[in-house]
C-alpha cells in the first residue's frame, strides 16, 4: 500500500485545504493510506475540514510552533516522518514548501511541493527564498496547479522542469427543493424568490471585494431585489462594511462570514461572481460550476481556460462597470442562466473531475517512490 502525507500550512478554509478534503474522497476509493500534516491548529473555527477528513477515517496530526524554522517542531516532524516510513511527502503553500520539504529530507522521505499562487510580496522575501531553496535543492518534483501558475513560476525555477496537474473539484451535492427554499428563504431575509447573487472567498486585496460593492451599486439601480452574499472572513471586513454603508447597500450586500456551509450556498444561489485581481486556478469558481451556477468572474489567471464559451462570463480585473453589466445581462436573461448553468456543470466535470487528477496524483507519486 502506498503511505501518502501530505503537508500544508493549515487546514482552515481555502482552495489547496479544500483539495485535500477531494483527494481524500478519492483515494478512498484506492490502495492508498493517506495522513494529512498540519503546521498549525487552526482550532475549533476552521474545523469542518478537519471533521469531514476525520469522518472519513483519514488522520489529522498537527505540528503548531512559534516561528518559521523552529527547531523543536523541525525535530518533532523528522521523528514523526521517520517513524510512519511514508512513501512520499507532498507539501502545500509557502511554509509548508519549506518546513515540509526540510524535514523529509531530514527523514531521508522524498518531497513532491505544489504552487498554488502567481503573486509574490516583497514584504515575505526571506520566506519566499526559503521556499526557493527547498523547491530547487531538495523536493523530488515540483506541481503548478494551473497553466498561468506554471508561466508565472517557471522563470523563477530554471531548473525545475515543473508539472501542471490543474486543480479539481467534486461534484457539490444537490438539495431537495425543499431544502433550496429553506436555504433561499434564510438568505433572502425571508424572501426566497430575491435574486442572490455569491461570492466566496478570504476577504483579501486580492479578492477585490471593492470593485465587487462597487459593480452593486449599478446593478442595484436596475434590480433593487437582488442580493450580493460574500462569504469569508478576513482582515477587509471592516473596511468592506464602511464601503457598504457609505454605498448606502446595507439592503443589497449582506456578509456572511466564515461558513462551513458553502455547497449549500451555491446550490441555493442563481449567480457565482468573482472580482479578483490575480487567481491561479480558483477552487471556488471550479465548486461554483460543479453546483451548476453561472459564473461571472474576471479573466485572470486560469480562468480564461476554465470559463470556455457558454460556461460563464468574464470582464477585465478592476472594472466594476464591466462586472456590474455582466451581472445585468444575467439577471435580464433567465434562459441564458439556465444554459450556462448546464454548460458550467458539464464543462468542470469532464475537465476538472476528480479521478482523473488522483490518477495523475497517484502515478506521479509512484514515479517519485521508485526512485529513492
Amino acid at each position: 500500500m502506498l503511505r501518502i502525507a501530505q503537508v500544508i500550512d493549515s487546514m482552515g478554509l481555502g482552495g489547496a485545504q479544500k483539495l485535500l478534503v477531494t483527494l481524500a474522497e478519492t483515494l478512498n476509493q484506492q490502495e492508498v493510506d493517506l495522513t494529512i500534516i498540519e503546521l498549525n491548529n487552526t482550532g475549533d473555527i476552521h474545523a469542518p475540514f478537519n471533521n469531514q477528513l476525520r469522518e472519513m477515517g483519514v488522520r489529522v496530526v498537527h505540528f503548531p510552533a512559534k516561528g518559521i524554522l523552529n527547531p523543536v517542531r523541525l525535530w518533532r516532524l523528522r521523528q514523526f516522518l521517520r517513524q510512519e516510513k511514508f512513501d512520499v511527502l507532498h507539501t502545500h503553500l509557502t511554509y509548508a514548501n519549506f518546513i515540509g520539504v526540510f524535514a523529509g529530507w531530514l527523514a531521508g522521505i522524498p518531497a513532491v511541493s505544489s504552487l498554488h499562487n502567481v503573486q509574490r510580496h516583497a514584504k515575505f522575501i526571506v520566506r519566499d527564498n526559503l521556499e526557493d531553496f527547498a523547491l530547487k535543492k531538495l523536493a523530488k518534483r515540483v506541481i503548478a496547479i494551473g497553466h498561468i501558475v506554471a508561466e508565472v513560476n517557471q522563470p523563477l525555477y530554471p531548473t525545475v522542469k515543473l508539472d501542471i496537474i490543474p486543480n479539481a473539484v467534486s461534484p457539490v451535492p444537490p438539495l431537495t427543493a425543499e431544502e433550496r427554499h429553506a436555504k433561499r428563504l434564510e438568505l433572502g431575509e425571508g424572501d426566497a424568490a430575491r435574486p442572490l447573487l455569491l461570492a466566496v472567498g478570504r476577504l483579501t486585496p486580492q479578492k477585490s471585494y471593492p470593485d465587487m460593492i462597487e459593480a452593486m451599486k449599478i446593478v442595484h439601480q436596475h434590480h433593487p431585489r437582488a442580493l450580493l452574499l460574500i462569504a469569508g472572513g478576513g482582515k477587509e471586513g471592516d473596511n468592506m462594511n464602511d464601503q457598504i454603508e457609505a454605498a448606502g447597500l446595507g439592503d443589497a450586500v449582506k456578509m456572511l462570514g466564515r461558513r462551513g456551509d458553502v455547497p449549500a450556498l451555491m446550490v441555493a444561489s442563481d449567480i457565482f461572481v468573482s472580482s479578483s485581481l490575480w487567481e491561479g486556478l480558483p477552487i471556488a469558481l471550479l465548486e461554483a460550476m460543479s453546483a451548476g451556477l453561472p459564473v461571472v468572474s474576471t479573466a485572470v489567471g486560469d480562468v480564461p481556460q476554465v470559463l470556455v464559451e457558454g460556461a460563464g462570463l468574464m470582464t477585465p480585473p478592476a472594472d466594476p462597470p464591466a462586472l456590474a453589466q455582466a451581472i445585468l445581462h444575467l439577471l435580464d436573461n433567465p434562459a441564458e442562466r439556465e444554459a450556462m448553468s448546464r454548460a458550467a456543470y458539464t464543462h468542470v466535470m469532464a475537465a476538472y473531475g476528480p479521478q482523473l487528477w488522483t490518477e495523475r496524483l497517484v502515478g506521479l507519486y509512484e514515479e517519485v517512490k521508485n526512485k529513492k
